[in-house]
């Protein structure tokens, strides 16, 4: 781990020491969108929710709304969406105890939450839906974990991330989606939160819509319908402006290519993951600009999560002039490890094969390039493969070059593309292998120019 310099200005020290960043381990190939697999999927082609996934918040209120387990009221299951509705409260006959105050309250509306049995962390979330958008609408996809520093309680507000959020402040179908961070510091009688956010614009929600996330140790990146939306860092740094102070992200990949003198770590940057939740809330009145619309509907069409593991790596040589034994280092998770040889020419023995170890037996009269793929499955049933081109008994045809050498070794000059020989001089032709691990045979010299041997004496070599 790389030790950070000690920035010297005692203002600095005292303001942020405590946020005093250590700088995690950057290894991009396991943090590769490629190496992941499908811990969690629902694609909601049933007709109920699933209670082995879901969650149903039950009596608890949200701005002007309680969330209820009434199914097929406030939610439903069908034609391949999960269906969240907001309705009125009937005489107000739905209540909850509002923390930490213990008053009892009995909002205007009902409506549904769902959230995840279990929690999840670093990977890739992924979720198609279309959110309701009329006045006093409030749906999201998002995610929150436990208190810190006693994280996991998940079914607490410590950390948590908005996916996507309607921001209800505008309203309206062109309304902007919120991506949000919230840390929630649990403090004497109240609660208090640090947000950061990206209010992100040109969202037409009466379409649908597909949302992703990709959250590492040190970056979180979001997407909307394939494109780049927002990228933040777990560091930041301090800028010294005329202006005054400012603290600006800085990248992981920033700080190993140009190391700074010190970066910090923001409070707010979650590192405990949590649990996926959907909504359909209705904000407090004093954010509802007009009459609340009711009822109305938020659809969610599948909502997954694939988990990063680490990348395969093949281990054997470059060049392959003798058997040799090629392995697959791959999570232990994996099952169903095969792997095979291509093509078979500049191979004999077995072409396939199963397990982590592949012996590698070079064809006595062939040479060229080949590869060895090995493929395998992870606890998703989803496959994965991974390949290393191999050169088998010295290089191909189309790997080697010629090159006119003086006797001492230097290179002869090239005008346009043609060497400079000179009249009685002793000249080396070339045979320039940049894959020279084996020995090379078997090569045909006998298109040398008829007229050499009569206007030159020459020597041929090959090296």
């Amino acid at each position: 781990m790389k030790k950070l310099r000690i920035l010297l200005i005692s203002t600095f020290i005292f303001l942020f020491n405590n946020n005093y960043a250590q700088l995690v381990p950057y290894v991009p190939s396991e943090w590769d969108t490629v190496w992941t697999y499908t811990v969690f999927e629902d694609l909601f082609d049933g007709t109920s929710l699933d209670p082995s996934k879901w969650d149903v918040v039950t009596n608890y209120g949200r701005g002007a709304c309680i969330f209820v387990n009434l199914p097929g009221t406030t939610y439903s299951v069908s034609n391949g969406s999960l269906r969240l509705n907001m309705l009125n409260n009937p005489g107000n006959n739905y209540c909850f105890t509002q923390y930490p105050e213990g008053i009892i309250k009995c909002p205007d509306f009902i409506s549904a939450e769902v959230s995840t049995k279990n929690p999840y962390k670093y990977g890739v979330y992924e979720g198609r839906m279309k959110f309701a958008y009329n006045t006093g609408s409030w749906p999201a996809f998002w995610m929150h974990g436990g208190s810190e520093p006693d994280a996991p309680e998940y079914d607490d507000f410590g950390t948590e991330i908005d996916f996507a959020e309607y921001n209800w402040s505008y309203g309206g179908n062109d309304a902007n989606t919120d991506h949000v961070f919230h840390y929630w510091l649990d403090e004497p009688g109240e609660q208090m939160s640090i947000s950061n956010g990206l209010y992100h614009t040109g969202i037409t929600w009466s379409t649908w819509h597909t949302f992703k996330i990709v959250y590492r140790p040190y970056d979180v990146t979001f997407y909307i319908d394939g494109n780049f939306s927002w990228r933040r860092s777990r560091f930041y740094c301090i800028w010294n402006t005329g202006d005054g102070t400012i603290l600006s992200d800085i990248f992981i990949e920033d700080i190993y290519e140009q190391p700074h003198p010190i970066y910090y770590e923001w409070d707010w940057f979650p590192k405990h993951g949590g649990i996926i939740t959907l909504s359909q809330q209705v904000p407090d009145y004093n954010h509802i600009d007009g009459a609340v619309v009711v009822p109305q509907t938020s659809y969610f069409d599948y909502v997954t999560f694939k988990k990063f593991f680490a990348k395969p790596e093949i281990t054997c040589p470059n060049i392959i002039c003798s058997t040799t034994n090629a392995t697959l280092d791959v999570d232990d998770a994996a099952t169903n490890i095969t792997w095979t040889l291509s093509p078979g020419y500049p191979f004999s023995g077995n072409l396939s094969g199963t397990g982590k170890t592949a012996t590698i037996i070079p064809s006595s009269t062939e040479h060229g390039k080949g590869k060895i793929t090995w493929t395998f499955d992870m606890p998703s049933g989803e496959s994965f493969s991974v390949e290393k081109e191999i050169r088998v008994n010295g290089p191909g045809y189309e790997d080697v070059y010629l090159d006119i050498r003086k006797a001492t070794g230097e290179s002869v000059p090239k005008v346009g593309g043609h060497y400079l020989l000179c009249p009685n001089t002793h000249y080396h032709i070339t045979l320039m292998n940049d894959f020279g691990a084996c020995a090379l045979s078997d090569y045909d010299w006998s298109t040398l120019p008829s007229a050499w041997s009569v206007n030159y004496y020459y020597n041929v070599s090959s090296t």
